[in-house]
């Protein structure tokens, strides 16, 4: 290709510059030139719509140029990407395993299912339904899709199968829900692979929760085939169903077996760490990220910043923010926002959030979900309606339930009580009872017993009642010096054997995690070693 034209291609930046550049190229007879389709092929997939005035010029008698083209598109969610297709069946040209292949994947990223239904029709008239990549796909397409019979359909005709065909149909019905059924084709599978154990164990995990079954099922894979994804999935798994323990437990053992951690695994354990409070593991996992080379990944650094906010070192959070990330988010102005928040520093967090605001990044739900909360522990009221406001009618974001509970609370801990009350007559939502329990426990504080009771009676009208909310109401009676009222609840409790769960802290002890219940005055240490160097089990082969 001509230096030239290279550069002009380069330089389009609106549809002017390419008719204009279209124009040139027909009349100097360059648009069937195969460096030009060549050239178009290694754009990236975001430019590639600009250069669809070109597609008219691939030649015809080169399908590879097509199918390149629909794999470069396939990322795209827009229809657009199945147009080099129609292109190719315009001209008569033959489609071949690789352009059906291309297709569906690129099908399965549209929002219309018809278009891969269309394609099947097509791979059945040209003969290709059964071979063996087609096939694979048109179950994977079929599995997004929901639709788990037409994938056991496909798999049912296909004359050869490989390992990928039998994963794909474990996977199939692991995403249908059906772990079940994906454990018994996994089972009788003629041969298994790592991608195979990881779909079992990805269903046991996230689809049904069942951690007990994938700890036994993650033993049970040989260690050849454990990869990082399998370890991940552990972690994350545990991590995420509140297992922080056993998550840790996971984690130092992938490091003892030389797994070098992904994202994943990183930004799972940090997050366990910020849920537990395990600061001095999250300490030594800093360390790691820095020896290891991982600290520009941004979403281990989110959550190692939010792991410092959530456990109280807010000075290392604050250190770690405007000194060590080069790359920043909204995750991780939203991160800093909260941990300021959370220790008083409310003036700060929304000084945060007005610089989050000129560094050019919008704020995202989640973002106003911290800056609310600020506003909630600084008692800025005003400042928590004009911010409640602004998300709707700026940012054209529809508060969930958690902004109408951060506003609830703004009120209910200004003693606005009555405020609070309309507020959470406002929310959309039926799941309201985190709403009163939040002006339930307002009511204790500011002796409202009237408040306090019609509460109560919506949680138990709306079938949420327990026995929190008898002790809460309780306790309002208790300020006002009702006894008999009190005295009346815990009665009723005792009636309808309601118990309320003894409450309990995570605290570090001694570089242990330890765990403090109000049902036996002790401290009781889990033998998890969080204070250990994480860099000495990396290092140890």
């Amino acid at each position: 290709m001509q230096p030239w034209l290279s550069s002009l291609l380069g330089a389009c930046r609106s549809r002017t510059h390419l008719d204009q550049l279209q124009a040139h190229l027909l009349k100097t007879r360059l648009e069937a030139s195969p460096l030009l389709s060549e050239y178009l092929l290694h754009l990236p997939a975001s430019g590639l719509p600009f250069f669809l005035p070109f597609l008219s010029f691939l030649p015809s008698s080169y399908p590879f140029l097509h199918n390149s083209l629909i794999r470069s598109l396939s990322p795209s969610s827009s229809s657009l990407c199945l147009l080099p297709f129609i292109a190719m069946r315009r001209s008569f040209l033959p489609p071949d395993s690789f352009t059906f292949v291309f297709s569906l994947k690129a099908a399965s990223s549209t929002a219309e299912p018809s278009h891969g239904e269309q394609l099947h029709a097509q791979a059945l008239l040209h003969g290709l339904s059964s071979h063996l990549f087609v096939s694979t796909t048109l179950i994977t397409l079929y599995s997004e899709l929901g639709r788990l019979r037409s994938a056991l359909k496909v798999f049912d005709e296909m004359p050869v199968r490989n390992v990928v065909s039998w994963n794909a149909v474990v996977s199939a019905y692991a995403k249908a829900g059906d772990v079940a059924g994906a454990w018994r084709v996994f089972c009788f599978a003629p041969v298994r692979d790592s991608t195979s154990w990881n779909i079992v164990l990805a269903g046991l995990v996230r689809s049904c929760g069942d951690l007990a079954r994938a700890v036994m099922v993650f033993r049970l894979i040989p260690e050849h085939a454990r990869d990082s994804v399998s370890w991940s999935t552990m972690v994350s798994g545990l991590s995420m169903h509140g297992d922080y323990h056993q998550a840790f437990v996971f984690f130092r053992e992938s490091l003892r077996a030389g797994a070098l951690p992904n994202e994943v695994a990183l930004s799972s354990v940090l997050s366990a760490c910020a849920n537990s409070g395990a600061l001095a593991l999250a300490c030594s996992l800093h360390g790691f990220l820095d020896k290891a080379g991982l600290n520009g990944l941004l979403p281990a650094c989110n959550s190692l910043l939010s792991a410092y906010a959530k456990c109280g070192d807010v000075p290392a959070a604050e250190k770690f923010f405007w000194l060590c990330m080069e790359q920043k988010s909204v995750v991780s102005w939203t991160a800093m926002a909260g941990g300021l928040a959370a220790v008083g520093r409310a003036d700060e967090a929304v000084q945060l959030f007005l610089e989050m605001e000129l560094q050019g990044f919008t704020p995202d739900a989640a973002a106003f979900i911290s800056l609310l909360q600020a506003c909630s522990h600084g008692r800025l009221v005003e400042l928590g309606q004009n911010f409640f406001s602004i998300m709707q009618t700026k940012y054209q974001l529809t508060p969930s339930v958690e902004h109408y509970g951060c506003m609830v609370d703004i009120y209910a801990r200004a003693g606005r009580l009555d405020k609070a009350f309309e507020m959470a007559m406002m929310a959309p939502t039926k799941e309201k009872e985190v709403l009163w329990r939040t002006i339930l426990g307002a009511c204790v504080v500011h002796g409202e017993v009237n408040m306090a009771e019609e509460v109560e009676r919506k949680l138990v009208e709306m079938g949420h009642g327990e026995a929190g909310d008898c002790v809460l109401l309780s306790n309002v009676y208790a300020r006002a010096g009702r006894w008999r009222e009190a005295a009346r609840v815990r009665e009723r409790m005792r009636n309808q054997r309601m118990d309320k769960p003894p409450g309990w802290s995570s605290v570090e002890v001694g570089a242990k995690a330890s765990t403090l219940s109000g049902q036996a005055v002790e401290l009781q240490h889990t033998p998890s070693r969080q204070g250990d160097n994480l860099l000495a089990f990396a290092a140890a082969e």
